[in-house]
């Protein structure tokens, strides 16, 4: 009885040292996609200050010169561009963009015009926040990005009521991330946790259309009966994240930890039976001396 309570008590306390350890994986997790995307926040937060100490338009010189002052493109690899977008009547055409070389085709380009871009510019004028888009095809190489948004506005300051922020947008500015580029900038080109899978969507929709990146693009956790999942959320500005993760079987302790258990069980019945036979043979010396 002590051998099997020291095996279900050992294997319950194994089970808890891997919740323990996954769930402490999956906080790594968020946390650096938090800390990434609340920098790239601020930085958008400073070009608003920007536009908001200027009583006229930002020149581009001088948007150039101060993000080279910020330094983000070194700091903060995996950013592809920043550009301004500037409302002209119902158009929204890209104004600047740095770095400006190879991108000289979306100067000019209508963001307004673009079903698929529209609601995004929509939803952060009427916001008035920061917001993240879904993913999108990019024009400069026509593969899968995102955008950060931001909006900009007469008065500086957001207006307080929904008609006048879009009475009195003036444009947006924009950082543009080209694939999954952010994130192997976050994570290194390799993934430092091998043993777990960890998809990040835009916002609470878990469909590919919403997939912003995915660890292993092969591993399907519906395949497997590992149980260890868990959902964790990032705020980007006003745009919710969700980040699935999931443990894969190569997930868990080291081999002599996940034996511990069984060991301790098999050297338990070992001694049980060990003590059994000498207490037999004792028994039967006693019965041959008592007849």
């Amino acid at each position: 009885m002590t051998t099997v309570a020291g095996y279900i008590l050992s294997s319950n306390l194994l089970t808890r040292e891997k919740q323990k350890i996954f769930n402490r994986d999956a906080e790594k997790i968020q946390q650096l996609v938090e800390e990434r995307m609340l920098a790239h926040v601020n930085t958008l937060r400073s070009l608003q200050a920007l536009w908001n100490s200027h009583n006229d338009l930002v020149k581009q010189k001088e948007f150039g010169l101060f993000l080279n002052t910020l330094n983000v493109f070194y700091d903060y690899p995996g950013i592809s561009s920043i550009g301004f977008a500037k409302r002209v009547g119902d158009q929204l055409p890209t104004t600047y963009i740095e770095p400006l070389a190879g991108r000289e085709n979306t100067l000019g380009y209508d963001n307004a015009a673009d079903p698929i871009r529209k609601p995004f510019f929509d939803l952060a004028r009427d916001a008035g926040e920061i917001v993240s888009s879904a993913p999108l095809t990019l024009i400069t190489t026509k593969r899968p990005g995102f955008f950060l948004i931001a909006p900009l506005y007469q008065t500086g300051e957001p207006p307080r009521s929904l008609s006048e922020r879009q009475k009195q947008l003036t444009g947006f500015i924009v950082m543009v991330f080209r694939e999954t580029e952010l994130f192997k900038a976050i994570f290194g080109r390799e993934n430092p946790l091998p043993d777990l899978d960890f998809a990040i969507y835009h916002q609470n929709i878990l469909d590919p259309d919403h997939l912003l990146f995915d660890s292993d693009p092969e591993f399907d956790p519906a395949a497997y009966t590992q149980k260890l999942q868990t959902n964790k959320y990032v705020t980007v500005g006003q745009s919710p994240w969700t980040i699935i993760v999931n443990a894969k079987p190569s997930f868990g302790l080291t081999k002599a930890e996940e034996n511990l258990p069984l060991t301790m069980l098999a050297v338990g019945l070992t001694l049980c039976g060990i003590f059994g036979l000498i207490l037999l043979f004792f028994f039967r010396q006693h019965l041959k001396k008592w007849h």
